[in-house]
């Protein structure tokens, strides 16, 4: 059930937007709602209470300002992991985007509106621009750290954690933003992103051989399927990167996996607040629901790709694709369902829960495929990837905005949902063809043989070969 929406365009031109339609529609108010959100913000005289008077469009801009710092350092990042260390650029990432999240509110509360979107956008900006070497970094460390018969399992742990931190800060930053003001959410978050950084500094290190208290049991074990495990710094074929059609297949199944993902985690507590109109704290805990199904979904495709691959025996590639495809037809399949559902909000959470939670399956898919083709440059591959794959991170909200502006309500949804389940499908078809595990020629080094530089372990691998199928 719907109804017409009464409320006044921003402009002439929104009204004649909408001849495609026949009317514009919302969904009906609760009747024991006490207050509408009709998607208008009230700003209050309370200093931590104070909102800002941002529309769609601008919410769209303050969405997505943070992939675009993060989208450009995505390959510089994976370089300077090579060239600094791992760990080290990553624990100076943390500490210096916490810091300035830490920073970000005391600033903002001293400005209202238009110098305070530009301030936001501009924060976020850096620290995307400080946190865009994260994931080729950890791809990297996998690459490293990974035996091929746990490279599944592992890396589907590493995203499901940033699930479940999603899945925990949703309802905690509903409580935040209510009882203490929205400048907590970015204390908070801020304080455990320092926490964490002086953590990973002082317990991780780039290989297995200059971690102290390794065994030489599980050193042996990690190192014994590895074609490279040099620390030595070789020349990357960024030509043969470009060309090679398997990582082009990686690079836009993960564009499509990861524009439905940004579209919807940004856009799902508003939609629920001003399109089905459930409170703040209410939208917050809905919205932890896929973040909560989408941990559990990328461990268990881990624990079965690896299964499949080491006691059934099937081909490498075969479950990639398996995973890939399930994981990205099933997202879109009910994403686009949920644009046919009006305003059963049951439904619809049940629906994009499903949509969110398979897309976790595909981390066992082309994600987990970065360390099979490009071994030693799996960090690289990975932030080409992650390149192309985090521009959805601005664009996607940033279209959202400007759908939703010109065709409010139900009608907009729908057009956002199927636009979504679109590029699902793509990704989806684009792996399934071109994609391969076998290890790319640009990839392999010149000889077998490799040392480990570490002053305690003398250990050489000799012949070593990296992922059959």
């Amino acid at each position: 059930m719907v109804q017409k929406n009464n409320m006044p365009s921003s402009s002439s031109a929104n009204t004649n937007s909408t001849s495609l339609f026949e009317e514009e529609t919302v969904c009906p108010i609760p009747t024991d709602k006490n207050a509408a959100s009709n998607g208008s913000e009230v700003i209050e005289d309370q200093p931590r209470r104070v909102r800002y008077n941002w529309n769609a469009k601008q919410k769209g801009q303050v969405l997505g300002s943070y992939f675009i710092g993060y989208t450009v350092t995505q390959l510089p990042g994976a370089w300077a992991g090579r060239r600094y260390g791992h760990i080290k650029i990553l624990t100076i990432s943390f500490f210096t985007a916490g810091l300035l999240t830490c920073l970000l509110p005391y600033v903002m509360l001293q400005l209202r509106d238009d110098a305070a979107v530009k301030f936001f956008i501009f924060m976020r900006v850096l620290v995307g621009f400080l946190q865009g070497c994260c994931y080729p970094t950890f791809m990297a460390l996998w690459g490293s750290w990974a035996p091929k018969s746990e490279l599944s399992r592992l890396v589907s742990i590493q995203f499901a954690g940033a699930g479940i931190g999603i899945a925990i800060m949703y309802p905690v930053n509903g409580w935040l933003a209510v009882e203490l003001g929205w400048q907590f959410i970015f204390y908070f978050t801020g304080t455990i992103a320092m926490i964490f950084s002086g953590a990973l500094g002082y317990c991780c290190c780039d290989t297995p051989a200059e971690h102290d208290t390794i065994s030489q049991e599980e050193l042996t074990l990690i190192m014994s399927d590895k074609k490279e495990t040099s620390n030595e710094r070789h020349v990357i074929p960024w030509k043969s990167i470009l060309t090679s059609v398997p990582i082009w297949a990686i690079v836009i199944a993960h564009t499509a996996g990861n524009f439905g993902t940004y579209v919807m985690t940004s856009y799902m507590p508003s939609y629920l607040d001003e399109q089905l109109h459930y409170n703040i704290k209410s939208a917050a805990i809905f919205s932890a629901i896929p973040a909560l199904i989408k941990p559990a979904m990328t461990m268990i495709s881990g624990v079965l790709s690896d299964f499949l691959v080491t006691h059934m025996k099937m081909r490498t590639i075969v479950v990639r694709k398996i995973m890939s495809t399930v994981g990205l037809c099933t997202a879109g399949f009910s994403i686009a369902l949920a644009g046919h559902v009006g305003c059963n909000a049951v439904v619809i959470v049940f629906l994009l829960s499903i949509s969110l939670s398979f897309d976790g399956v595909t981390t066992s898919g082309f994600k987990a495929n970065h360390v099979e083709i490009a071994p030693g440059l799996s960090g690289i591959t990975y932030a080409m990837a992650n390149t192309f794959g985090s521009l959805p991170g601005f664009i996607g909200p940033a279209i959202t905005g400007l759908l939703l502006a010109s065709f409010s309500g139900v009608t907009g949804w729908f057009i956002v949902f199927w636009l979504t389940a679109i590029i699902y499908f793509i990704g989806a078809l684009a792996f399934l063809v071109f994609g391969t595990s076998e290890t790319q020629s640009w990839a392999k080094s010149d000889d077998n043989k490799y040392k480990i530089s570490n002053k305690n372990i003398g250990l050489k691998i000799v012949q070593g070969t990296l992922f059959n199928d």
